[in-house]
C-alpha cells in the first residue's frame, strides 16, 4: 500500500496537486511495556474466552521450565516472568493495536489511491500514517497519541518522524506544515525505516538504497559460509549454495 501511495506522490508532483504527508510512529519498547490487563480485555472482546483466555493469562504471569533432578528425571516448574509487560507473540500485539487502526478507518480521513482509503500501513508496532491534507494527518497523530495514553505505552517523539516529500531538494517545508506530537514538533527526515525497508523521498532512491542493502546482506551471508566450504552439512543444500554464488 505504501508503495502505491509513493507512486501517487510522483503523479501529484507532476500534476501540481497538494503533496502527501507521511509520518512514521515509533512506540518505546513496544513489546516490553504492553499492559496485560488491557490486552486481556481486548482478547475477551475479540471472542477469546473460557479456557483459552485463562491459559493466556497464566502464560503472561508465569512460564514453564523443565529442570533436571537426576538421570532420566525431570521436574516441571512454573517461574514468574521477570518482565511484567512482555508479550507472548507479535500476533497478540497486532490484536492489541488493531483498535487504533479501526478508529483511524472510521474517520474516513487520510490518503486515497483513487477511491480506496489508504490512511495507514502497519504491522504490529510499526505504523505509518499517510494523507494529502495536513489537518487530516495531524488528526491521526492526535488519535494515535490518545490511544497510546489509553493503552499506557509511549510514543517516542525523537523517533516518531515525518518524511520530507517535496518537489525538489531545494524546497523548504514551511513551519505551518510541521506536525506536533502533543506539544513537541516532529522531526522532518529524508530517510526512515518502515517494515524493514528504508524509505526515502524518492521511489527510485528507495529502490536503489534497498537493493544495495540486500546485496550487502547476501554477500555477508555468502562469506559466512565460505569457512565451511559451502557444504550441505552447514544447513544449506547444493541448490541454495549455487544460488548464493
Amino acid at each position: 500500500m505504501l508503495l502505491l501511495f509513493w507512486k501517487s506522490t510522483i503523479v501529484s508532483v507532476q500534476t501540481k496537486k497538494p503533496l502527501p504527508h507521511v509520518v512514521f510512529l515509533d512506540a518505546k519498547s513496544a513489546f516490553d511495556v504492553v499492559d496485560h490487563s488491557q490486552l486481556l480485555r481486548t482478547l475477551y472482546h475479540a471472542g477469546i474466552n473460557d479456557c483459552l483466555w485463562l491459559l493466556l493469562k497464566s502464560c503472561m504471569k508465569t512460564h514453564p521450565v523443565l529442570l533436571s533432578i537426576g538421570p532420566n528425571k525431570w521436574f516441571l516448574r512454573y517461574i514468574t516472568r521477570s518482565t511484567s509487560g512482555g508479550i507472548l507473540s507479535t500476533d497478540l500485539y497486532k490484536l492489541y493495536v488493531n483498535p487504533l487502526l479501526d478508529r483511524l478507518a472510521d474517520t474516513g480521513r487520510g490518503g486515497r489511491i483513487g477511491t480506496v482509503l489508504a490512511y495507514s500501513s502497519a504491522c504490529a508496532d510499526d505504523v505509518c500514517l499517510m494523507g494529502r491534507d495536513h489537518t487530516d494527518v495531524q488528526l491521526m497523530i492526535n488519535m494515535s497519541l490518545s490511544f497510546a495514553n489509553e493503552e499506557r505505552y509511549l510514543l517516542q517523539p525523537t523517533k516518531t518522524v515525518a518524511l520530507n516529500i517535496k518537489p525538489s531538494k531545494r524546497t523548504t517545508i514551511p513551519k505551518s506544515e510541521c506536525f506536533k506530537l502533543g506539544e513537541i514538533n516532529l522531526n522532518h527526515v529524508d530517510t526512515s525505516v518502515h517494515l524493514g525497508i528504508t524509505r526515502t523521498t524518492s521511489v527510485c532512491e528507495t529502490a536503489e538504497v534497498n537493493v544495495e542493502g540486500n546485496i550487502s546482506k547476501a554477500r555477508r551471508a555468502l562469506y559466512s559460509l565460505l569457512g565451511a566450504g559451502l557444504h550441505g552439512h552447514n544447513g544449506s543444500g547444493p541448490q541454495i549454495n549455487a544460488g548464493s554464488l
